[in-house]
Protein backbone atom coordinates (compact mmCIF):
# COMPACT_ATOMS: atom_id res chain seq x y z
CA UNK A 1 0.00 0.00 0.00
CA UNK A 2 1.82 3.08 -1.23
CA UNK A 3 1.66 6.04 1.11
CA UNK A 4 2.07 9.43 -0.59
CA UNK A 5 3.08 12.57 1.31
CA UNK A 6 0.60 15.43 0.93
CA UNK A 7 2.79 17.83 2.91
CA UNK A 8 6.53 17.99 3.51
CA UNK A 9 7.49 15.31 6.01
CA UNK A 10 10.61 15.29 8.14
CA UNK A 11 11.45 11.84 9.45
CA UNK A 12 14.28 10.45 11.50
CA UNK A 13 16.18 7.46 10.19
CA UNK A 14 18.40 6.63 13.12
CA UNK A 15 20.30 9.94 13.64
CA UNK A 16 19.73 11.05 10.06
CA UNK A 17 16.96 13.49 9.16
CA UNK A 18 15.08 12.53 5.99
CA UNK A 19 12.87 14.97 4.11
CA UNK A 20 10.03 13.70 1.96
CA UNK A 21 8.46 16.37 -0.27
CA UNK A 22 4.74 16.40 -1.11
CA UNK A 23 3.82 13.94 -3.86
CA UNK A 24 6.61 11.50 -3.06
CA UNK A 25 6.11 8.03 -1.69
CA UNK A 26 6.90 7.55 1.98
CA UNK A 27 9.09 4.46 2.46
CA UNK A 28 7.08 1.92 4.43
CA UNK A 29 10.00 1.09 6.72
CA UNK A 30 10.36 4.73 7.82
CA UNK A 31 7.02 4.96 9.65
CA UNK A 32 5.93 3.24 12.84
CA UNK A 33 2.35 1.93 12.80
CA UNK A 34 1.24 4.69 15.19
CA UNK A 35 2.87 7.44 13.10
CA UNK A 36 1.33 6.06 9.93
CA UNK A 37 -2.13 5.97 11.50
CA UNK A 38 -1.83 9.52 12.85
CA UNK A 39 -0.50 10.91 9.55
CA UNK A 40 -3.34 9.24 7.65
CA UNK A 41 -5.97 10.56 10.06
CA UNK A 42 -4.56 14.10 9.90
CA UNK A 43 -4.49 14.08 6.09
CA UNK A 44 -0.73 14.62 5.90
CA UNK A 45 -0.34 11.43 3.85
CA UNK A 46 -2.64 9.47 1.56
CA UNK A 47 -2.98 5.72 1.19
CA UNK A 48 -3.47 5.42 -2.56
CA UNK A 49 -4.91 1.90 -2.36
CA UNK A 50 -7.55 3.00 0.17
CA UNK A 51 -8.40 6.07 -1.92
CA UNK A 52 -8.85 3.90 -5.02
CA UNK A 53 -11.02 1.43 -3.10
CA UNK A 54 -13.24 4.24 -1.80
CA UNK A 55 -13.65 5.66 -5.30
CA UNK A 56 -14.53 2.22 -6.66
CA UNK A 57 -17.07 1.63 -3.89
CA UNK A 58 -18.61 5.06 -4.53
CA UNK A 59 -18.98 4.32 -8.24
CA UNK A 60 -20.56 0.95 -7.47
CA UNK A 61 -23.01 2.58 -5.03
CA UNK A 62 -24.07 5.08 -7.71
CA UNK A 63 -24.66 2.27 -10.20
CA UNK A 64 -26.69 0.26 -7.68
CA UNK A 65 -28.71 3.35 -6.74
CA UNK A 66 -29.46 4.09 -10.39
CA UNK A 67 -30.68 0.52 -10.96
CA UNK A 68 -32.87 0.66 -7.84
CA UNK A 69 -34.30 4.01 -8.93
CA UNK A 70 -35.09 2.72 -12.42
CA UNK A 71 -36.79 -0.38 -10.97
CA UNK A 72 -38.90 1.81 -8.62
CA UNK A 73 -39.78 4.16 -11.47
CA UNK A 74 -40.92 1.20 -13.57
CA UNK A 75 -43.05 -0.15 -10.70
CA UNK A 76 -44.79 3.23 -10.38
CA UNK A 77 -45.36 3.42 -14.14
CA UNK A 78 -46.80 -0.12 -14.12
CA UNK A 79 -49.06 0.72 -11.16
CA UNK A 80 -50.29 3.89 -12.87
CA UNK A 81 -51.01 1.91 -16.04
CA UNK A 82 -53.05 -0.65 -14.12
CA UNK A 83 -55.31 1.99 -12.54
CA UNK A 84 -56.09 4.00 -15.67
CA UNK A 85 -59.80 4.30 -16.29
CA UNK A 86 -61.09 1.81 -18.84
CA UNK A 87 -62.23 4.61 -21.17
CA UNK A 88 -58.67 5.96 -21.46
CA UNK A 89 -57.35 2.52 -22.18
CA UNK A 90 -59.89 2.03 -25.03
CA UNK A 91 -59.00 5.43 -26.55
CA UNK A 92 -55.34 4.50 -26.69
CA UNK A 93 -55.94 1.04 -28.09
Amino acid sequence: MPIIAKVRLLLLDGDKRVEIPPGNEVPADKLAAHDKRELLESGAVEDTDATAAIAKAGKKAVEVGAKEFEAARQRVADANESIKPLAETKKEG
